[in-house]
């Protein structure tokens, strides 16, 4: 699977077949160009989650060839999904609107910043996530907080500055040093 901002596509790349995109399949919905991150679920044996600029969040079933979509409707109004992220049988996705968590039962927490307060979330904009032998990492529009235990009803974060001399500094990616 590619996503890009021309849309998502399928490619065998052992065949050297050239990408197919993927934008409706039949009765479901259609996908916008803008794919923003893509992760593939180990809990549910292929799920594929789409994060977009328009559709927020769809889940592509594989095996179904289905897409599904309900735009995060009830927890959230934005539908810019920046990253998908899987850690101890829970999803994480990185909004506009703040950090998702959704269990494996399908009950979600919406954590939203509270900024200048300790141990809060610092920012809505959640760019990106990593887990490193350091803890769970989440980057965002005003940079890099790790989150201390993140299966807990109320999620602690330490903020970590990585310019001070510049405000919005958003962490795009993150990985550990090889």
């Amino acid at each position: 699977w590619i996503g890009s901002s021309g849309g998502l596509y399928s490619v065998n790349l052992s065949t050297g077949n050239k990408p197919v995109p993927v934008r409706k399949m039949p009765g479901t919905v259609e996908l916008s160009n803008g794919i923003m991150t893509l992760h593939a679920d180990n809990m549910s044996r292929g799920m594929l989650w789409v994060g977009s600029d328009v559709n927020g969040l769809v889940q592509l079933v594989p095996v179904q060839k289905n897409f599904h979509s309900d735009n995060l409707a009830g927890i959230t109004n934005a539908p810019f999904v920046f990253s998908v992220f899987e850690d101890n049988n829970f999803i994480w996705l990185g909004t506009k609107s703040g950090l998702i968590r959704i269990a494996p039962d399908g009950k979600q927490l919406l954590i939203r910043a509270q900024p200048g307060v300790p141990g809060a979330l610092a920012s809505d904009f959640v760019t990106s996530m990593h887990k490193s032998a350091s803890g769970f990492w989440v980057g965002s529009a005003d940079g890099l907080q790790r989150v201390e235990q993140p299966w807990s009803a109320n999620p602690r974060f330490t903020f970590y500055p990585v310019n001070p001399q510049r405000k919005n500094v958003r962490i795009r990616c993150m990985r550990d040093d090889p």
